[in-house]
C-alpha cells in the first residue's frame, strides 16, 4: 500500500506541475493530461485488485 500511496502523491505533484505550466502548447498539455489520466486509472485499478502489467493496462485503457 505504501508504494501505491507514493504513486498517488506523485500524481498529485504532477497535477500541481501541470497547473503551473500554462505556456505549454495544446499538444503538450494533451500529452501530459493523457499520461496523468492513464496513471490515475492504472493505479485506481491496482487498488481494486487488477493484475494487468503496465503495458497491458496501457493498451486496454488507451
Amino acid at each position: 500500500m505504501k508504494k501505491i500511496d507514493r504513486k498517488i502523491k506523485k500524481l498529485l505533484d504532477l497535477d500541481k506541475k501541470i497547473q503551473k505550466l500554462p505556456k505549454l502548447s495544446p499538444v503538450e498539455k494533451a500529452v501530459l493530461n493523457k499520461e496523468q489520466n492513464f496513471e490515475s486509472v492504472y493505479y485506481s485499478n491496482k487498488l481494486e485488485g487488477n493484475k494487468l502489467s503496465k503495458e497491458e493496462a496501457r493498451r486496454a485503457i488507451l
